[in-house]
């Protein structure tokens, strides 16, 4: 074989080597890929949007501008069993002197943002608290409402400035307004080391040294701070304007936590005591338009016009939401299952429900014993057994 054929038979045989090289290589790197399944079914062409319910509590005691309904830690009033149980808009905001130091407490010692020191721990959890930063409430247009005024500051800057319905709000001058005996705006905080308040190492929660220390009033444990800032002053004004009662704080703080959403999430609402949600209510995509009946607009107009009475029948809200969700049917927009995109039910929608309340239940009727409890073996519909002796199933159950 004279010199050239033999390189051009070893030309020929390098291409051949390199192609089934490249071969091999692309099929091992194929048989090494990670293969996805898709969450949906295989003929879903459009992202399915979750089902999401707002439930929010309406009940008498949002109107308190404490929390919780006692101290914490001690579980003592926070001026009087009577003064303390008062609704009223005077009652909520008033901050009588004999609510001092702990009623205009936000958290113990503001500053300290470690969870682990107990000063960062909430005392009144709706009273300001500097750590904060209190932005006004958003409209269903995503506008923000306005910066209430240090010195002529709304008592209710939601109902002043809701865009449907809206009521004139009477202001005070936070400068000279009374806060626990105070005059003009501020906040308590506790100047004691950690080291006053031990943390029992079998609860997590503080001891009883620690609770007499805290509550102790020696002189000097807390000082009142005043506001000087004038950023302080208009984070102080729009906390009080905007999230100074418990209900307040929920509207305000939904409002945010809505504005995002978009035609990424499907929303229906209730409260626990009006509004209460129906088989027949549909449920849109959170946008304005003809096709969605102006839902966004819909949600904020409830939301701000959300009332604060009656009593916390929780169970019987979440009941009706368990049932919202329960055996539908149908091309109809109260069928949270179909689709108008796809004209069709998607039965891999997820459902959330957000129930927004703060205390636990009353009043609650209709509402019977569980049927299974946990000292009782049972059988799943599947056939699968739960035994009360088994840890997995306690964990499960």
């Amino acid at each position: 074989m004279s010199k050239r054929n033999a390189m051009n038979m070893r030309g020929r045989a390098t291409a051949v080597g390199l192609v089934l090289g490249l071969m091999a290589g692309g099929s091992a790197v194929s048989m090494a890929a990670t293969v996805e399944l898709s969450p949906g079914p295989p003929a879903a062409t459009v992202t399915v949007a979750p089902n999401l319910v707002l439930t929010l509590d309406d009940s008498g005691s949002m109107n308190w501008h404490h929390m919780p309904d006692q101290r914490p830690y001690d579980g003592s009033s926070w001026v009087s069993a009577s003064t303390d149980q008062q609704q009223d808009a005077t009652a909520n905001r008033t901050f009588p002197k004999d609510g001092a130091p702990f009623l205009c407490a936000g958290v113990i010692t503001p500053g300290i943002t470690d969870p682990a020191d107990p000063r960062s721990w909430s005392m009144n959890g709706v009273y300001y608290n500097p750590n904060n930063q209190y932005l006004p409430p958003k409209k269903a247009d995503g506008k923000s409402m306005p910066d209430a005024s240090f010195f002529a500051a709304w008592d209710n800057g939601i109902m002043e400035n809701r865009p449907t319905n809206a009521v004139r709000s009477s202001t005070r001058d936070l400068g000279s307004y009374g806060f626990c005996g105070n005059a003009g705006a501020g906040y308590y905080k506790y100047t004691r080391a950690a080291s006053t308040l031990p943390v029992d190492a079998s609860t997590g929660r503080l001891n009883s040294t620690a609770v007499a220390n805290l509550f102790a009033k020696r002189t000097g444990d807390w000082v009142w701070v005043p506001i000087t800032s004038d950023a302080e002053k208009k984070n102080f004004a729009n906390w009080y304007s905007y999230y100074r009662t418990r209900t307040m704080a929920a509207i305000s703080s939904m409002s945010l936590a809505f504005d995002p959403l978009k035609d990424n999430v499907r929303v229906i609402w209730q409260n626990i005591n009006a509004n209460q949600l129906a088989a027949n209510k549909g449920i849109y995509k959170f946008v304005d338009g003809a096709a969605t009946k102006n839902v966004r607009s819909g949600f904020y107009d409830w939301l701000f016009a959300t009332p604060a009475t009656g009593g916390t029948p929780n169970r019987s809200a979440a009941k009706r939401v368990g049932d919202y969700f329960t055996g539908r049917s149908g091309a109809v927009d109260n069928n949270p299952y179909w689709d108008r995109d796809v004209n069709k039910e998607l039965i891999c929608r997820k459902n959330f429900h957000i129930q927004m309340t703060d205390g636990l239940w009353n009043n609650d009727g209709g509402i019977g014993a569980p049927g299974q409890v946990d000292t009782v073996s049972v059988a799943l519909p599947d056939g699968r057994a739960f035994s009360i002796a088994d840890r997995e199933s306690k964990e499960i159950r």
